[in-house]
């Protein structure tokens, strides 16, 4: 229904609209309160000796012989009549005079004339109508309008396929509506938002259309002005995300491939120190970087399993020297649990921040004390308590307002000790996520105190795991412009198998050497000279296309840390996406999914330092009694009995880690914990997934042939 039929049904008087030969267009529901449709014809016979733009009295019977006495105004609206019958039967004489005074259709019309842009076209689309409003914002005459296709100020960029549902729906006999981006006669463009009904004759058969429509340019315009300022700016973010993790890649990598070789005690905790510090800075970066992210949606959690006092003590660690270099006396006392669930690195993050502050803010010979503590536990949760005193410069109680906001900091504190101002802000945000209310206490030249407290939940923490070495054999093509990068990636994959490496510069060199050599898997970095990572992928997408070859999988690498960057590169017809710097256990899970993977069992055999036919014999006997711990395992979960499922599991559990089967034991071990809490979870699909696993490894080992 449109916006007029809704005005005009929406009246409590009888209001019809007829032709010039008063033949029926449009009646309101209110008619039918008093009248039968058959009366329709009748009635207009008799209005039609009626004088118009005069309020008149009339009386007319009902069906029923009983008589109304109505209020009649006839008035002309272009090649329409409007005729409005008041119900004046049993009104006072008081109220019959105001009648005279009561704002009549044409009022109505030049409200609604007023503020939309209106027009009526015939059942092929030719203008028989326009108002004001429509001349006004198209800049054609009504003389220029009256008669043309309603294609006049179609803006030749609009969809076709929007127009086919619009005619297909008004012609059913149904209201349409949607945004049309139209053309003014200057060739200026304008955004309406449009409604589209059909218009009734006495025969209920469509006789014309009338649309009316809001201007809505500005906001179209205000919207495509933000998002282009989004665009820039996540390209700034991708642009500066790439020039500060490539190097950060090599600097990582290289140090993870350190920590795995056998080194002095003293030499391995050098480089704990600087991989540790290196993983904080590439935390602060990715923080910095997703800024946009945490003004639109706020900070994002990610909870894990973790050892606090291990956790908190590295990073209170890492300033010592920091501290020392400024003779200021570093005290530190931590004492809290040995397992809770939270955002690792989000905590340490605020800590370093923190502790930076306040060791950049204390002068020479100063101090700086942090506490730790657990301040109450109840049930399975704790709440423990953070704080970082220092006897630095304080703030004035009339600066804390700047304190934590972005890119913001006290006045003269930015001259002399430099900074973005960005660090509190995030803190804040964080731990007002984390469910806690980062808060100061501070005097001028004598110091502050930055604290919080937040709960925890309690958990145990699972032994670590021995991981197994991966074993993958094939060929594998890398576009990486970065030598460093080239070197790290040679490196690694070194460790993962019998591996046939190419390297390459830039993605037209990629293109040209995946042309003339056959590979199991690319690596294709989005960010080189020449050609980039995407162009030359859509390239080799097209070559297997045309020659009817088999994919080969092609994984981005790239060094941007922004949201939708992974379903971006997927759409792009990528097959996977790792981000640098590169983490190990993505790597495997890659190279796995992609390559083949050599004898598992000669993996484990290594891994254990045992003979090949000695794991053999005792995987063959794991497989022998897993079915029947299986069946166990199924009627207890059936029962509900959740310490015989505890018992099982943990049985399961045990014997899969003895092994080495690393999938199964997690599963079980995770089924154990959640039936010792007695969670209501579904066991029956854990115990699926379950099943499938360990179907899953007898398909890789080949249980028959054992």
């Amino acid at each position: 229904m449109s916006y007029i039929q809704k005005l005009i049904d929406a009246q409590n008087d009888i209001i019809i609209i007829c032709n010039e030969n008063f033949e029926l267009k449009y009646l309101n529901k209110i008619f039918y309160k008093f009248f039968k449709t058959e009366r329709v014809d009748e009635i207009l016979k008799l209005l039609k000796t009626q004088e118009f733009n005069k309020n008149i009295k009339i009386k007319i019977k009902n069906y029923k012989s009983n008589k109304y006495t109505f209020l009649l105004k006839l008035t002309k609206i272009d090649s329409d009549i409007s005729i409005t019958l008041k119900d004046i039967t049993k009104t006072s004489a008081y109220e019959k005079s105001l009648l005279q005074s009561n704002i009549n259709f044409v009022e109505y019309k030049n409200i609604v004339d007023r503020f939309l842009i209106v027009s009526k076209t015939d059942t092929e689309g030719i203008i028989t109508y326009v108002n004001n409003s429509f001349v006004k914002i198209s800049g054609y005459s009504k003389e220029e309008l009256i008669g043309e296709h309603h294609n006049i100020v179609k803006h030749p960029d609009m969809p076709q396929h929007i127009f086919n549902k619009m005619w297909k729906t008004i012609k059913k006999g149904e209201i349409w509506q949607g945004i049309m981006r139209n053309l003014k006669k200057n060739g200026e463009e304008y955004y309406v938002k449009t409604i589209v009904a059909p218009l009734f004759n006495s025969k209920n058969k469509i006789k014309e259309f009338i649309a009316f429509r809001i201007d809505i340019s500005d906001f179209i315009n205000a919207k495509e002005k933000a998002q282009k300022a989004k665009e820039i700016k996540e390209m700034f973010l991708a642009n500066m995300s790439h020039e500060i993790r490539t190097p950060l890649t090599g600097i990582l990598g290289f140090l993870q491939v350190l920590q795995q070789k056998e080194l002095s005690k003293d030499s391995k905790k050098i480089v704990d120190i600087i991989l540790n510090s290196a993983d904080t800075l590439l935390s602060v970066v990715n923080d910095v970087l997703d800024l946009s992210k945490i003004e639109t949606q706020g900070v994002v959690i990610h909870k894990t399993r973790f050892n606090p006092m291990t956790s908190f003590k590295n990073t209170v660690k890492l300033f010592k020297a920091s501290a020392l270099e400024k003779n200021i006396e570093y005290i530190y006392h931590i004492k809290t649990d040995n397992c809770i669930i939270s955002d690792e690195h989000r905590l340490k993050q605020v800590l370093s921040n923190l502790i930076g502050n306040a060791i950049k803010f204390t002068p020479e010979n100063g101090k700086v004390i942090i506490y730790i503590e657990t301040k109450r536990k109840y049930d399975n949760k704790i709440e423990i308590e953070f704080c970082v005193q220092d006897s630095g410069i304080g703030i004035s109680q009339e600066k804390l307002k700047k304190l934590f906001r972005p890119f913001s900091q006290v006045e003269g504190i930015e001259e002399t000790y430099g900074g973005s101002g960005l660090g509190l802000f995030i803190s804040s945000q964080i731990i007002s996520k984390l469910g806690g209310k980062l808060e100061v206490e501070t005097k001028e030249e004598e110091g502050s105190k930055f604290y919080f407290s937040l709960e925890f939940e309690k958990c145990e923490l699972l032994k670590k795991e021995k991981t197994n070495q991966i074993n993958v054999r094939g060929k594998i093509l890398i576009a990486e412009d970065n030598k460093v990068n080239q070197a790290l990636l040679k490196v690694i994959l070194k460790t993962k198998g019998n591996l046939d490496i190419v390297l390459v510069e830039n993605g037209e060199d990629a293109v040209n050497k995946f042309k003339n050599e056959k590979f199991d898997l690319v690596f294709m970095d989005i960010f080189m000279p020449i050609m980039k990572g995407i162009e030359a992928t859509e390239l080799i997408l097209e070559y297997e296309k045309l020659n009817y070859l088999e994919h080969t999988p092609i994984v981005a690498l790239t060094a941007n840390a922004l949201d939708g960057d992974k379903e971006k590169f997927l759409a792009q017809g990528f097959d996977d996406y790792i981000s640098k710097p590169i983490e190990h256990t993505k790597l495997d899970e890659v190279l796995l999914k992609y390559l083949k993977e050599e004898n598992l069992v000669s993996n484990i055999a290594h891994s254990m330092n045992l003979d090949e036919e000695i794991i053999k014999e005792l995987l063959g006997l794991y497989f022998e009694n897993i079915d029947g711990d299986l069946l166990q395992l199924s009627e207890n979960i059936n029962d509900e009995d959740f310490n015989e499922i505890r018992m099982v599991a943990h049985k399961i559990a045990g014997a899969s880690g003895a092994v080495q089967l690393d999938k199964v034991y997690r599963t079980a071990k995770e089924i154990e914990n959640l039936a010792r809490k007695m969670e209501d979870v579904n066991y029956k699909q854990m115990f699926n997934i379950l099943v499938s696993e360990i179907e899953e490894y007898k398909q890789t080992l080949k249980i028959t042939d054992l």
